[in-house]
C-alpha cells in the first residue's frame, strides 16, 4: 500500500508539474495577443493529458518515424520565449528520422526549456543543435554546481525550494529511456548548462526487421 501512494503521489506530482509549464505557454501567448500560439499551446496540453492518461495505463510511447529538422523547425516556430530570450536553432537542411512519440517529445523540450529560462531570470539565449541521431540544448544561465550534478535526475532533488518540484530532468529520462534513448549533461568550455538527447534511428528499426 505505501508503494501505491508512493507511485500515485509521483504521478500526480508529474502530472501538475508538465501542466503547469504549458499553462505558462498559454498565458504568455495571451499577453502577447498571441491567439493561434495560444491554441497551439492549449493542443499541446490536450496531447499532454491523453499521453499522462496512456502512461498511467501503462502503455508504451507510439514511436514513428519523425524528421528531427521539420520537428525542432515547428516546435520553435510555436514558442513564445520572454523578450530578452534568444533562441538560436542551428539545423542541417536534412537528418536521419529518429523514432519517437510527437508528444513525449513536447514534454522533454517543454521541460528542458523551461528548466533553462528559470535558470536564466528569463534573460539570455537558448541554443538547439542537431545531428544524426541527437539533439543539444544548451542555456547562457549560470550553469549546474558539480557538486549536484550526480543528482540532477534523482526524482524531486531541487534547488528551487518551493517553486521546483524536482521532476523535470527525472521526466526527460524516464521519456528519453522509454523511447530507446538517453540523456546526459554534457560538460562545456561555455557558460550554462547543456543537455543531449541520443535517438533511435528509424533505419535502424527497419533494418532489424528485415534481419
Amino acid at each position: 500500500m505505501a508503494e501505491t501512494a508512493e507511485l500515485q503521489k509521483n504521478v500526480a506530482a508529474g502530472v501538475a508539474h508538465d501542466l503547469n509549464n504549458q499553462v505558462m505557454l498559454i498565458l504568455n501567448h495571451l499577453e502577447a495577443s498571441d491567439l493561434d500560439g495560444a491554441k497551439r499551446a492549449a493542443a499541446r496540453c490536450s496531447e499532454l493529458t491523453k499521453g499522462l492518461l496512456s502512461w498511467c495505463r501503462g502503455d508504451s510511447p507510439d514511436l514513428c518515424a519523425l524528421d528531427p529538422v521539420r520537428w525542432l523547425t515547428d516546435f520553435g516556430n510555436s514558442l513564445r520565449l520572454p523578450e530578452r530570450v534568444a533562441l538560436r536553432m542551428t539545423l542541417p537542411q536534412a537528418l536521419p528520422e529518429i523514432l519517437a512519440d510527437s508528444a513525449a517529445l513536447s514534454r522533454i523540450f517543454t521541460n528542458l526549456i523551461g528548466n533553462a529560462l528559470e535558470a536564466m531570470g528569463d534573460t539570455g539565449r537558448i541554443r538547439i543543435t542537431a545531428g544524426a541521431g541527437f539533439v543539444q540544448l544548451q542555456d547562457s544561465g549560470p550553469g549546474i554546481p558539480l557538486s549536484n550534478r550526480d543528482r540532477i535526475f534523482e526524482p524531486f532533488f531541487t534547488t528551487k525550494g518551493a517553486r521546483g518540484t524536482g521532476l523535470g530532468l527525472c521526466i526527460v529520462q524516464d521519456l528519453m529511456r522509454q523511447m530507446g534513448g538517453s540523456v546526459q549533461f554534457l560538460e562545456t568550455t561555455e557558460r550554462g548548462a547543456c543537455f543531449e538527447l541520443r535517438f533511435r534511428l528509424a533505419d535502424q528499426r527497419r533494418s532489424r526487421s528485415r534481419s
